[in-house]
């Protein structure tokens, strides 16, 4: 399948921003436990 440039970029783009908030949620647990998920700790 042979997708326009721009749609290959946003595909790209979406998948680089959703695995970047999977990873900072990963750390902020690491570091915080539990707390690293709620708005109070912040």
């Amino acid at each position: 399948m042979c997708l326009p440039p721009f749609v290959e970029y946003s595909l790209w783009a979406k998948v680089q921003c959703t695995e970047a908030a999977f990873q900072n949620t990963h750390d902020a647990i690491q570091i915080w436990g539990a707390n690293g998920l709620t708005k109070e700790y912040i």
